[in-house]
This record gives structure tokens, sequence and C-alpha cells, in this order.
């Protein structure tokens, strides 16, 4: 297990992550490369198609599905390609679009992406159920959220830099240090099609050839890659165990530098979520780190993620809890630990779970839950556990549809850490079986534009569990 903790350290870095239709299908629009990677692009889109017509993640995903859809069915209607896919992919909309209120995660920026593109596609003649209830909702959000967006924000970089592409008169700043617009190919893509040539996000655009044009959604995020899988080698009680310091050194520079973390160096906006994984491991670790980086987010009745953000992220507040039940001398630490319980117990669903914007599993956040609330809130944990407990499948594994290794682990990880009676070990020796059955593709649970998988972050979760013990 030791062996295949230091292999999996040796790849951090690379932000090794799934690809993205609904970014391949801008870079395609961008009409920026030359013909050969245009046909690299087409291909790539043609061999994602899914039989429905639909583009996205594996697992459907109403918001995923959607976005990713519309985004390859305007660029293939844009540059007259592929006419049968197209009207696949059309079909697949004009009998889908009236479920969008079935999701109960919307895919990041949605509020602004989906009117955008809706807006696109009526100037293309594209004949799609504008008319429908879901359709007007999305738009009227929309409405709202640009309403909220103070003037000057792209003077600066920001997060909505991420999905530029959604707005029209971009003024050309921002552009962050690796050439990239927020880290979003999409948006890199839209910019350049406004500004012209530029040779450093041409660059970034170009790298992902070698993926053979899988472009991703988000690329890089070797921050937040080093900070799970060492938050999760925290978890496995294999931090001590492997050396960990250059990654360690990574972070901390990271942290130094930008007061706070952020997914990559290359992206110099932090947040709470990033910030506080890296602090947890950076303090067990033994490194100085200061509670103001945490400080900084802390709002009336929970921590913000981002600025502007619509709703709060339920795993940044829960990931900040940890931070601060590890850290005896956090200042206010009582008074911050019952706001943070408080918000938790008035965010719990009926079943015992939780459920959060950036993962569309259920088991993501109620195991992360469980390990950062340990002792302090019973009966919040009774509920939770009896969750996992109840929803343990056959297989001996855990999913949302179907069982996935990524959930078995995170559902696994809780209850080991409240197993000291050995009161889970029925469920734990179940779940260890499932896993130890065999390695299988990994789905896209965690949430950007579109699903996407981090494929390093979900391996350092689940390969322990494979090995059949943990500490």
């Amino acid at each position: 297990m030791v062996r295949e903790a230091v292999k999996l350290l040796e790849g951090c870095g690379t932000s090794a992550v799934s690809g993205s239709p609904y970014d391949t299908a801008w870079v395609l629009r961008s009409r920026l490369l030359d013909e050969g990677d245009e046909h690299g692009l087409l291909r790539e889109l043609l061999r994602t198609q899914k039989p429905d017509g639909s583009w996205g993640a594996g697992a459907f995903h109403i918001h995923d599905r959607v976005v990713n859809t519309l985004s390859v069915v305007i660029a293939l209607a844009e540059r007259g390609l592929a006419r049968e896919a197209k009207e696949k992919g059309n079909a697949f909309l004009q009998q889908n679009l009236e479920r969008l209120g079935e999701g109960e995660v919307e895919t990041i920026g949605f509020e602004l992406i989906f009117p955008a593109l809706l807006e696109t596609a009526r100037g293309l003649g594209l004949e799609l159920p504008y008319d429908c209830q879901a359709v007007h909702e999305a738009e009227e959000l929309g409405r709202r959220k640009r309403a909220l967006i103070p003037p000057g924000i792209f003077a600066r970089q920001s997060t909505l830099t991420h999905s530029l592409e959604a707005f029209s008169g971009y003024p050309g700043q921002g552009v962050f240090p690796n050439g990239s617009l927020g880290g979003s190919p999409a948006a890199t893509a839209s910019f350049l099609m406004r500004q012209g040539t530029r040779e450093d996000s041409l660059r970034y655009l170009r790298q992902f050839e070698p993926r053979g044009w899988n472009v991703p959604s988000i690329y890089p995020f070797e921050i937040f890659e080093y900070a799970w899988v060492l938050y999760n080698f925290l978890h496995a009680g294999l931090l001590e165990k492997v050396d960990a310091r250059p990654a360690l050194e990574v972070l901390w520079r990271h942290v130094q530098r930008f007061r706070g973390a952020s997914i990559s160096d290359a992206f110099p906006v932090i947040d709470a979520d990033d910030t506080a994984v890296a602090y947890i491991v950076l303090k067990e670790a033994g490194y100085p780190v200061p509670a103001s980086v945490l400080e900084q987010f802390e709002e009336k009745q929970w921590f913000r993620c981002f600025e502007l953000e619509r709703n709060p992220s339920l795993s940044a507040n829960i990931h900040v809890l940890e931070a601060v039940r590890r850290t005896p001398d956090y200042p206010r630490r009582q008074e911050v630990l019952d706001k943070l319980l408080g918000f938790l117990r008035g965010r719990q669903r009926e079943d015992g779970s939780w459920l959060d914007k950036w993962h569309i599993s259920p088991y993501y956040c109620t195991g992360h839950a469980l390990l950062a609330i340990g002792g302090l809130d019973e009966v919040m944990s009774r509920r939770a556990l009896d969750y996992l407990v109840r929803t343990q499948n056959a297989d001996g594994g855990w999913g949302r549809a179907g069982s996935s290794e990524e959930e078995t682990a995170y559902a696994l990880q809780a209850l080991a850490s409240r197993n000291r009676s050995g009161t889970f070990n029925v469920q734990l020796e179940t779940g260890r079986n499932y896993m130890r059955a065999g390695a299988r593709p990994p789905p896209e649970l965690w949430v950007d534009k579109g699903m996407y998988c981090p494929f390093t972050v979900v391996e350092s979760a689940c390969f322990v569990w494979r090995a059949g013990s943990v500490r």
C-alpha cells in the first residue's frame, strides 16, 4: 500500500482529468487551429456522442447533458459539420430541456452559460423549446445573477473569468499567468474569438493536442490535486508513512504566496475549500499555517467559498469545520465551531445526508462531514451514519446510481473513522470486498461547467480499500 501511495504522489501535479465535450466544442468554434487539429476536435466529439444523441458524463445528470449537448450542437451548426450528429443532439435537447427542473445540483455557472448558449442557438435558427418553463426559469435566474455583478469585475482576475464565454463585450483584461482565462479552455477560446491571436493563450489551447483533443473543463489544478491526495492519505494513516515533504512544500509555497489556496499556481483566485484542505494537511505535518488564511472567508452564518457565489458550499464549510476542530488555539474557536455546526445542522437532508454543489454524490459530502464533525455533534453524526448503513448496496458498494469505487471509498472512510467499538465491521468488510473485486472506470461526479473526474484525486481515496485495510 505504501508503494502505491508513493507512486500516486509521484504522479501528482499533472492535473489528470477527464475531457469535456462542452469545452472541446468551444475550441472547435474558435477556428484558431489548423485543419488537422480541427479534424481531431471533430473526431473526439463524434467519438463521445451518446446513443441518445447527447454529450456529457457517463452517469446521467440533466444540467451536464444539456450544457454539453447544446455547446456541441452550436459548434456543429456554426461550422456546418456532421449534420446527422447535430440533428441527433438537437432532438435530445427538444425532448429533454423541460427536465432541467429535475436536477438537484446545477453545473457551475449554469445560470450564466445556459442563457448565453440559448441566445446563440436562437441566432442560428436551431429549433428548440425556447418557451418551456424550465428555459424561462433559467433565463430569469441568469438575469438576476447578472444584476448582482459589480461594474469593473472583469478588470481584475476573478472566478467569473472562468465563465467568460457567457459574456459579450469582454474588455480583454484578467488573463491568467498561463495564458488562460480562468483556467478554462472554453473561456480562453471565446476570448481569442473576440480579441484575436494571443500567443500564450493559443499555447494554452494547443497543449491539449497530445490528449487527442479531449479538452478538459478546467486545467491545470495541481494544487487541488496535491491537497486532496494528501488529505486522503491523512485519513488513511499514510501521511507519516510516505515521504510527503516535496508535495507538502509545493502546498506551503503556494499558501505563503497567495495567503490562502486556489486550485493552481496559475489560478490566482483563492477559495475557502482549497484553503481549508491545504490548511488541514499542512498543520498536521507541522507547518505554521496562520488562522488568518481561513478567517478571511468568514461570513455571518457560514464561510464563503468564492466572492459573488449564489449559494454557499457545504463541502467548503465542512472542510473549514475540520480545520478549526483540529486547531485548539483557533481564534474564537467555540463560536466558529458552533456557527459551522449550526450551518450543517440546517442543511442536513431528511434522510441524514448532505449534498454539495461541487460534487453530485451525497456520499462525498456526507463522508467528509462525518470526518469533520468527529465527536462534536452525535445526533447529527448518528443520522448520517444511519444513512450510510441504510443505503449500502447489495454488492457491498455505495453510489447514487449504482455502486462506484469513489463513492464507496467515501462511505468507508467515514465508517472506519467511527468504528472504534466494531459497530460497522460488517459494512466495512462487505465494502472492502466490493473494492477488492477489481478496479472499475471512475464516473465523472465532480462539478464544473460539466461533470468531470480528477483521476489522481479519486484514486487516492480508493486504492487503500483495494489493499484491504487502513491504519
